[in-house]
């Protein structure tokens, strides 16, 4: 990935950003999922 204001680094984020993010940030707004994840960020050591 070639750096700077290169158009291709722009389309490579957008591209993550629609596959990665925007589906693990609907599956935040699942309460139990929510919770998992504070869970885990909270005890990152992992969940009992």
């Amino acid at each position: 990935i070639s750096s700077g204001g290169n158009p291709d680094y722009f389309a490579c984020f957008l591209y993550h950003y629609i596959i990665v993010i925007q589906p693990f940030y609907y599956l935040l707004h699942i309460p139990k999922v929510q919770t998992t994840t504070v869970d885990i960020i909270s005890h990152p050591d992992g969940i009992e």
